[in-house]
């Protein structure tokens, strides 16, 4: 009698443990498939240009067209952000201003002002910079930057998106001049040596032309990433802020729907004193008041 309440105990105990490392197992099984939903899930990155790189610096009306640089003579201590420049030719204030700090890094400024040889900064030029280095103006017409500025946003978006995480796979650049110049999209592809880049800028487009031929130049290529460059045509069609934002949206969610990632650039900075500035900045206020702004990473995730 005693042997058989034994045995049943001991029957009951391994019942029991049976159970546990049942349970134990199936709760590991779902969080490893769970880990692994959430690393297989689309996710997007925000490149926050407008007011970081671009420091919500329109072109100015009154600047000369055309490449605008100067080597840097020195740094002028006795000065608050004060640099000499060897000429001030094109140099016109307000005017964007960027620099190239280090091989992949660049920073902007503001010129406040021209006294002689002397530029007036709003902020300081970074230490690290030498007699000779070059200072530039950001655009080389109403609308676009010149080369190094396109050098520029590609390195200032890799700062964001970091470069291991996404070097793999097919990349494809959806977007208007600003992608369709090219200089963009070699700079990603020297710098992402194990990615395809794939360029589908088109000049002059809006994000609604961009939603039209979505399948046939994005989806066609079955990418696991999209970069999103659009507004510059936009604005100056004066498509109100609403608008644009749905448009925008729609877009992450076509890239996210064919398995994709979404890196989307906020728009340019319109013309200085003209309704195009104003609109622009009105572009990335309604962007932000959107879902996948909200939850856009800040960085790529590791792989």
């Amino acid at each position: 009698m005693i042997s058989q309440q034994k045995n049943s105990r001991l029957f009951n105990f391994t019942k029991i443990c049976f159970r546990t490392e049942l349970f134990v197992l199936l709760l590991l099984v779902y969080f490893f498939m769970g880990c692994s939903q959430d690393q297989d899930e689309p996710y997007n990155t925000i490149i926050p240009i407008h007011y970081q790189l671009l420091y919500g610096v329109g072109s100015n009306q009154l600047e000369k067209r055309g490449k605008i640089s100067s080597p840097i003579i020195s740094m002028n201590p006795s000065e608050e952000n004060t640099i000499e420049v060897v000429s001030t030719n094109g140099f016109f204030p307000p005017q964007l201003l960027f620099y190239q700090k280090h091989e992949f890094k660049w920073s902007s400024t503001v010129l406040k002002s021209i006294t002689g040889n002397r530029l007036s900064l709003t902020n300081p030029i970074d230490e690290n910079i030498s007699t000779w280095d070059t200072i530039y103006a950001f655009y080389v017409d109403r609308m676009h930057p010149i080369h190094e500025g396109y050098i520029a946003l590609a390195d200032f978006a890799l700062e964001i998106t970091g470069t291991g995480s996404i070097n793999y796979g097919t990349h494809v650049l959806l977007g208007d001049s600003w992608f369709k110049d090219g200089t963009i999209a070699r700079r990603l592809s020297n710098r992402l040596s194990n990615a395809r880049i794939i360029n589908s800028g088109i000049g002059g487009n809006k994000a609604n032309q961009m939603l039209e031929r979505f399948e046939r130049d994005v989806a066609i290529y079955n990418p696991e990433y999209v970069w999103l460059l659009t507004g510059t045509n936009d604005y100056v069609a004066m498509i109100d802020a609403r608008t644009y934002a749905d448009r925008i949206v729609e877009l992450v969610e076509k890239i996210n729907d064919i398995g994709a990632n979404a890196i989307v650039f906020e728009p340019s900075v319109g013309v200085q004193g003209t309704a195009l500035e104003f609109l622009s900045h009105e572009y990335v206020e309604a962007l932000k008041g959107t879902e996948f702004y909200i939850n856009a990473y800040p960085t790529a995730p590791a792989r």
